[in-house]
């Protein structure tokens, strides 16, 4: 029997979501007959045919973050020094980190290359650097032979790298001798050089920091800091390299201090360019050495930003981050490192005190939000952040320099720590094109097959990545890149970013793959390094996709293409955190989170349902507008039924809640309805089976409901006498003291 709590009402625009949460107690379901499943499992998806829409803009904004996640703080590496014995010490601090895409064509996580100092914090000291590489996107970590800085590194147009180191030796008052090192083998590999840094003033130190560009012409660009003779503190300058790193020219000036401003100087510079080409630069200005502000006390000046829209000729006068909140102490200034995503967001990554993020959602840097702490412990406050993929990052930070540790204790712990942390723009309903391709179920058909290096094919159009080595390609002016994903598909959008300028994209839909309809447009006229979205009309349905690039260059190539449904797929949800637009219950220890690691349906990402808790149910539950008809769809995979789990739809009669029909999955994977009174048996055990994908279809109205399993229609029930019309839906564990009850849910779309 079933007894019902009372109601829980949550106000949602101009109506309310009403939650009931039923306590099951004694379900008893017999040996009941099994009732066979549909060869295979097909959501039903329904839709209008396919107009075309002329799109002129061309370019759009990033999307507007909605939230921050952060995964656990997993040691790189750890240990202790002895501060009696300094000479001997080896410190774990500093760390840099770098990554680019695997040598793999698109189908392989990103290598990510990681470097940390061991000697003591002074230009003195000799130079004692460890160097790490992974290959599984920063999951492990294997020691390089050879000591390689990875504080300004950068990948090659043909697939190579150059790492540069950080200390430049002086050789004249307007010369300096650099230490580079070229890698061909994606970083397992490194050989060491010597190059030349020439000046037009003199210079009594110089050093590289934080990040290699490419220049419009090709060229690269390296941002330095250095103290020139004469000059009272430090200033950040960017120097010019023609020939891949070996010799360098400092070009511009990008900041010098105020005249009588009490702070360092202007230094450790991080410069990236930016989702409007300009180059954007951040720097340190302050940040004071001594234990108390690596354990939390706010010190020093706040770190400032300026701009270039001529390539590094000239910059902006530096200013404060400007965002809701922020200020010259949380905004403290040491070490910054900016990132692009490939979805056109910045993010900068900075400490002391602690470790903190920053995203500028428009990928400008004119404004800066999503403040967020990311470890507070003792840290030296130099941190490193890379993609990972189109929505996560890597930070790498480190548990305290030299100078962090209080005098009179003897042994400190050190050590290099990373963690991931996601993004979750406003549109969370991404296809999984990438899962579904490994998997087999995308099929690809192109003719951009040619593999300007190793990271190149086919596959790196979909593997979350816009790096311009990452791309399906053609030696031609023109290539298309078409899916079939399957089955007819609901899309309301699509993203594409472009490695080269001026080149142009198109999408064309079909249902049949014979008759296609032009549906959006990116125009030479723009800027597509990012990805940049285009919306389809209300209504679009199709099974093929076909994407068509070219480019006046001579080599058509597509970095990346995305597509978006109305379904509720949660591949651009917080992992461990709640399901965009849903409510959950129990809302401080929810029990309905986002999981990750293959486990949704041919894709990364599904909703975990889990009931672990004596006292309440694991529920999950959406508003949707009053309605007399309903349509719900979903995805369902349990792992396990120890007591049933509930799917509700629920209504009004008149202006009194009340719900609508309420169906129930049990252990033995049969589905039963609730009538008020009693459990009525819908179907035999078996339907649905644990470890299995099933697709639920409900499509109600006020009078009646039609129940689908895996596209097979199984009863017709009446909703509840009187619902005068249907509002949300919630789908919840079977008890409030039973436990174990454990789901997956995927592609929810309530309509």
């Amino acid at each position: 029997m079933v007894a019902f709590w009372p109601r829980l009402r949550l106000a949602s625009g101009g109506s309310a979501l009403l939650l009931t949460v039923a306590k099951t107690r004694g379900i008893t379901v017999g040996h009941l007959k099994f009732a066979g499943t549909a060869a295979c499992v097909g959501i039903l998806v329904l839709g209008t045919g396919l107009a075309a829409v002329a799109d002129t803009a061309p370019a759009a904004t990033a999307p507007a973050v909605s939230g921050i996640g952060l995964g656990a703080e997993t040691s790189i590496v750890s240990g202790v020094v002895d501060l009696n014995n300094p000479v001997a010490a080896r410190y774990m601090q500093f760390p840099f980190a770098q990554s680019f895409p695997s040598p793999s064509g698109g189908l392989g996580p990103r290598v990510v290359m990681l470097s940390y100092a061991e000697h003591l914090d002074s230009a003195a000291a000799p130079e004692l650097l460890v160097t790490q590489r992974s290959v599984d996107g920063g999951k492990t970590f294997t020691p390089l032979a050879s000591a390689v800085p990875i504080s300004s590194m950068s990948q090659l147009a043909d697939g190579s790298l150059v790492a540069m180191d950080t200390r430049t030796t002086v050789v004249g008052p307007k010369a300096f001798q650099s230490t580079f090192w070229r890698s061909r083998d994606y970083g397992a590999t490194w050989v060491k050089q010597n190059g030349t840094v020439s000046a037009a003033d003199s210079y009594d130190v110089l050093y590289f920091h934080r990040g290699i560009v490419t220049g419009r012409d090709g060229s690269l660009l390296a941002a330095v800091y250095g103290h020139r003779i004469g000059d009272p503190k430090y200033r950040s300058m960017l120097a010019r390299s023609s020939d891949a790193g070996a010799t360098w020219q400092i070009v511009s000036t990008i900041a010098t201090s105020p005249a009588g401003a009490s702070i360092e100087g202007r230094d450790e510079p991080t410069v990236v360019r930016a989702a409007n080409g300009d180059l954007v630069a951040v720097m340190r200005q302050s940040a004071p050495i001594n234990p108390a502000v690596c354990n939390g006390s706010r010190q020093g000046a706040g770190l400032v930003i300026s701009r270039s829209s001529n390539d590094g000729a000239t910059w902006t006068t530096p200013v404060s981050l400007v965002g809701a909140g922020l200020n010259t102490y949380n905004v403290s200034s040491a070490d910054p490192d900016l990132m692009m995503m490939p979805g056109g967001q910045l993010i900068l990554s900075y400490g002391r005190p602690g470790n903190k993020i920053l995203v500028s959602a428009d990928g400008n840097g004119t404004s800066w939000s999503n403040l967020t702490s990311t470890m507070v412990g003792t840290s030296s406050g130099y941190t490193g952040i890379v993609p990972l993929s189109e929505n996560s990052a890597l930070q790498v930070g480190d548990l305290g320099s030299n100078w962090c540790f209080p005098k009179g204790i003897r042994v400190h712990k050190v050590g290099i720590w990373s963690k991931t942390v996601n993004l979750r723009p406003s549109d969370t309903k991404r296809i999984d094109l990438r899962s579904r391709y490994l998997k087999g179920s995308l099929k690809v058909v192109t003719d951009l097959t040619y593999q300007p290096s190793a990271a190149a094919g086919p596959a790196a159009a979909i593997d979350g990545s816009v790096d311009p080595t990452s791309v399906a390609a053609r030696v031609a002016s023109a290539g298309y890149y078409q899916m079939d994903l399957g089955s007819s598909t609901v899309l309301t959008g699509a993203s594409v970013a472009l490695p080269h300028a001026l080149a142009s994209a198109g999408i064309d839909l079909s249902s049949d793959g014979l008759i296609w309809h032009s549906s959006a447009s990116w125009y030479s006229s723009g800027q597509y390094r990012s990805l940049t979205a285009r919306a389809f009309p209300a209504g679009t349905t199709a099974r093929y996709v076909r994407v068509r690039v070219s480019d006046a260059g001579g080599l058509a190539a597509l970095g990346e293409v995305q597509l978006r449904t109305d379904a509720n797929t949660f591949e651009n949800d917080l992992v461990g955190r709640a399901p965009q637009g849903f409510v959950v219950l129990p809302a401080g220890t929810p029990m309905v989170v986002v999981a990750s690691g293959g486990v949704g349906l041919d894709s990364d990402r599904a909703v975990h349902l889990f009931d672990t808790s004596p006292q309440a149910l694991a529920l999950m539950a959406i508003n949707e507008p009053q309605s007399t008809t309903r349509n719900l769809e979903f995805a369902l995979r349990p792992t396990r039924i120890t007591t049933g789990l509930l799917i509700s739809l629920e209504g009004r009669h008149g202006a009194t809640y009340q719900r609508a029909l309420h169906l129930g999955v049990f252990a033995n994977g049969s589905l039963w309805r609730w009538t008020g009174s009693a459990w009525v048996n819908l179907t035999g055990a078996g339907l649905i089976k644990n470890g299995a994908w099933a697709g639920i279809h409900i499509s109600a109205n006020n009078s009646v409901a039609s129940i689908y399993v895996n596209g097979r229609m199984f009863s017709r029930v009446p909703t509840a006498a009187g619902t005068t019309s249907l509002t949300g839906v919630q789908i919840s564990s079977g008890g409030t003291a039973s436990v174990g009850d454990d789901a997956f849910i995927d592609n929810f779309r309530a309509s």
